[in-house]
């Protein structure tokens, strides 16, 4: 994965924050990354703390869920989620699914619950 970080790269990009000591975080991004055909999303991960500070973003927050900064907008969790899916090709689909109004707010539920049990599963 890509991981530079000055704003004229990422200007244009989405620029997906994510935590890259966790197994399932790291896995997610990879994934994700294989399927940006265009280059459209920038993963940087939370530990890069001047990436962050660029983004106005602080650690804290950024380990407790995914965040996609877009057009100086940040989102996060499933929102965030399908953004990043927004930008991909074989996933706009999806994203689009996920934006639905009686889908949104059960896929912030299911992240929410994802997030929570993630320390537990010894993946972070």
């Amino acid at each position: 994965m890509e991981r530079q970080a000055g704003k004229a790269k990422t200007a244009s990009r989405l620029v997906a924050v994510y935590d890259a000591e966790c197994g399932w975080c790291r896995r997610a991004a990879a994934r994700w990354a294989s399927l940006d055909l265009e280059g459209a999303v920038h993963f940087t991960p939370l530990q890069d703390e001047a990436a962050l500070a660029q983004l106005s973003l602080s650690a804290e927050e950024a380990r407790r869920a995914i965040h996609a900064v877009e057009f100086g907008k940040t989102y996060r969790g499933a929102e965030a989620a399908a953004r990043i899916m927004g930008r991909l090709p074989s996933r706009r689909w999806l994203a689009r699914l996920l934006r639905l109004p009686i889908a949104a707010p059960l896929a912030e539920a299911v992240y929410r619950v994802i997030a929570r049990i993630r320390p537990r599963k010894g993946c972070c």
